[in-house]
C-alpha cells in the first residue's frame, strides 16, 4: 500500500465535511539520491479562468509511467477539459524517464515528500498528488485534494513530457 493510500486510510471516522488533516512524515527524506525512475503517477485538477489559451492547463489529469522489465507502460489522461477529453496508454523510452527524472529534481519536488493534506467531503478529483518510485527504493509521496500544492513550473513540465509521446 502506497504511503498515499495509508494515510487516506486513517482516522475514517473522525472525518467530517470541512475538517482538515495536515500531516509531514518528518522521517522521509526531503532529498532523493537515485535517477533512476521505475513508476511515476501525477493526479491533479486544474480550471483554468475562461481564456482563448489552447495551451492552458484546464480538466483532470492523470500522468502515469512504470518501468516492467524493460518495457515502460505510459498512460495520459485529460477529463472534463474544454478541449476535450484524451486517454491514450503508450510506450515510453527510459528518455521520458530521464525527462520526467530531470523535471523532478530541478523543480525540488523531494522536498514535497510525506507531506498530504486531505480536506474531507471535497470530490474525489480536486488537487493534487504525486508519487515516484526509483529503482533504489527510494520515493517521493505526496498530496493535497484541496489545491495543487506542486510548483506549476513542473505540472506544466510533467504534461509536455506526456504530450509529446501522444
Amino acid at each position: 500500500m502506497t504511503f498515499i493510500k495509508k494515510l487516506f486510510n486513517k482516522n475514517k471516522s473522525d472525518r467530517t465535511n470541512g475538517g482538515i488533516r495536515k500531516v509531514l512524515d518528518k522521517n522521509l527524506p526531503k532529498y532523493v539520491n537515485s535517477t533512476e525512475i521505475v513508476g511515476f503517477e501525477c493526479d491533479f485538477y486544474k480550471r483554468a479562468a475562461i481564456s482563448a489559451d489552447k495551451d492552458v492547463l484546464d480538466g483532470e489529469y492523470r500522468l502515469t509511467c512504470e518501468k516492467i522489465g524493460e518495457k515502460i507502460c505510459c498512460r495520459y489522461s485529460r477529463k472534463l477539459s474544454r478541449n476535450g477529453n484524451v486517454d491514450k496508454i503508450f510506450d515510453g523510452d527510459e528518455n521520458l524517464l530521464i525527462s520526467l527524472e530531470k523535471a523532478v529534481r530541478e523543480e525540488n519536488i523531494a522536498r514535497l515528500n510525506g507531506l498530504e493534506t486531505f480536506v474531507s467531503g471535497l470530490p474525489r478529483n480536486y488537487g493534487a498528488k504525486l508519487s515516484v518510485r526509483y529503482s533504489s527504493g527510494e520515493s517521493i509521496e505526496t498530496s493535497n485534494n484541496q489545491q495543487v500544492d506542486l510548483p506549476s513550473t513542473a505540472i506544466e513540465r510533467f504534461v509536455k513530457i506526456f504530450e509529446s509521446y501522444i
